[in-house]
């Protein structure tokens, strides 16, 4: 295995780090065109509060890129294939004892749209103690609202919230009787619930 090192220009941005995890298994990939640029962005998912790694590979197996990546965070980077040949690649994120692989084709320096991942968005929610969790992973930086009613569906919560391309807040929900609710986001004409129990 070789280790490519002519694409000096292959990460274009920062590791955006949320405090968050999630509810999903081992590891999530995503891979999607960044709004109306020539990048791509990767989304690691990783609640497995350890150390990942994550590197690419092209079909032959040659290394161009390899970093690790923090535990209980979500993670954003934006990669410039510009620098890439036309072909298949994959992304390969390491943990303990699991790998999670999502293959890519660049075409004429980009991202080919129609294989990348077809959801623009992710919403993750989760609930500890006194706290409920909301992760948003928006590529199209659309404004959003949040709202949560109680069982009865009165509603005890109502934000409006600025587009971003990453969005993780923590709201105290200690103050709220004991019972049933749902959260609610949405966004432009999508909408994602969530349902936890105080």
């Amino acid at each position: 295995m070789k280790t490519k090192n002519t694409f000096k220009g292959l990460v274009f941005g920062a590791i955006l780090f949320l405090s968050a995890s999630s509810a999903f298994a081992t590891g999530n990939i995503r891979i999607n065109p960044y709004l109306d640029t020539d990048l791509s962005i990767v989304s690691i998912i990783n609640p497995t509060e350890s150390l990942l790694k994550m590197k690419i590979y092209d079909e032959a197996g040659n290394l161009y890129y390899s970093k690790k990546v923090g535990g209980e965070t979500t993670a954003q980077k934006l990669f410039d294939f510009s620098y890439l040949e036309d072909g298949t690649y994959k992304i390969v994120l390491t943990g303990k004892g699991d790998n999670i692989e999502k293959e890519f084709v660049v075409a004429n320096n980009k991202l080919v749209a129609e294989l990348a991942e077809n959801t623009a968005e992710k919403t993750l929610f989760r609930t500890e103690d006194n706290n409920l969790f909301v992760t948003y992973l928006s590529f199209e930086n659309k404004a959003f609202n949040i709202s949560i009613n109680d069982e009865f569906g009165n509603e005890v919560f109502n934000g409006s919230y600025a587009s971003e391309p990453t969005f993780s807040k923590k709201f105290n929900v200690e103050a709220l009787p004991k019972g049933d609710y749902k959260v609610r986001l949405v966004s432009d004409k999508k909408e994602y619930n969530y349902a936890f129990r105080k």
